[in-house]
């Protein structure tokens, strides 16, 4: 949960980024968000195999409804973990919580911000377009034994390289300037109660869950 607070007191502008350090930025934002959708996408194309491999129950309608059940787990603890690692990343920082979405927007140059931000949606779509196209490639070139004992595990591999952009990110990658100089004004790290959240942002917050449920609804169908 991104903090946006009202000091009473206008910002001094930020200082200049290089297009280096925008690029650097921007670029590691939209790997590594698209490698997380990569993970939770191939999921689904092999939600067959896995439920052969990992819930050989004899009964192919409990297996495959075990695995989409645990694929559920993962969309229940995402707005909890957005909301406690929201709050810890205005306080700690975006880079050390890799906040893609918001080092996107934060280092946009002014007037870009939504420009900048709708490079998040690019990076899905990109990782939809890799997991169908690995989904493919597999299923057309592996026999059905070499795809259950083996080849369903390749493109999980390719998805464990989150781990190292995040590593590249929180190592190289600056905090953004837009974090910092709201910090240094306000002399103390951002925060926000969930109560004044809910309070001050109730109608935006739900319009914004309600394009995303539709969105993320569809792709997944």
């Amino acid at each position: 949960m991104q903090t946006v607070l009202n000091t009473g007191a206008p910002l001094t502008a930020a200082p200049p980024l290089s297009n280096s350090q925008v690029r650097r930025a921007v670029l590691a934002s939209i790997i590594g968000n698209g490698l997380e959708w990569f993970d939770f996408l191939i999921y689904g194309y092999f939600a067959k195999t896995i439920a052969h491999v990992f819930f050989p129950l004899g009964n192919n309608f409990l297996s495959i409804t075990l695995t989409l059940s645990t694929f559920a787990i993962g969309f229940i603890v995402r707005p909890l973990g957005g909301i406690a690692i929201g709050a810890w990343a205005d306080r700690y920082g975006h880079r050390k919580t890799l906040s893609a979405a918001a080092m996107l927007t934060e280092y946009a140059p002014p007037g870009r911000k939504m420009f900048f931000g709708s490079f998040q949606m690019t990076s899905q779509a990109v990782a939809l377009l890799l997991s169908s196209s690995c989904g493919y490639l597999l299923t057309t070139n592996l026999s059905a034994e070499a795809l259950a004992s083996w080849g369903w595990r390749v493109p999980f591999l390719l998805g464990a390289l989150v781990g190292p952009i995040g590593f590249y990110i929180r190592h190289k990658v600056s905090e953004s300037p837009e974090f910092m100089q709201l910090r240094q004004q306000l002399g103390h790290a951002p925060h926000q109660s969930l109560r004044a959240f809910f309070r001050e942002r109730s109608d935006a917050a739900l319009c914004a869950m309600g394009v995303i449920i539709v969105s993320a609804a569809t792709n997944y169908l």
